[in-house]
């Protein structure tokens, strides 16, 4: 997650990142948004960078995701 977010922020200059996550119950969720929002803090932006969204590790979420970013006030970049 750290490589993928700093790739994002280094390279392409991304900084408002959305975040979808598996089920934040599972270890493995919630170590990869703990990496994310590490890396976030440690560039000195917003820890939940341009939205968290809460999905189960299948592909049927990815529109409900679409839905939670396209309705934010601002549009992520990433």
């Amino acid at each position: 997650m750290r490589s993928v977010v700093e790739h994002l922020l280094d390279v392409h200059k991304l900084t408002n990142i959305g975040f979808m996550s598996g089920y934040l119950t599972h270890p493995d969720a919630q170590a990869r948004l703990e990496e994310f929002r590490t890396v976030m803090r440690e560039h000195s932006l917003p820890e939940d960078g341009a939205g968290m969204f809460e999905g189960d590790f299948w592909f049927y979420k990815g529109k409900e995701a679409a839905d939670f970013f396209l309705s934010r006030p601002e549009l992520p970049e990433a």
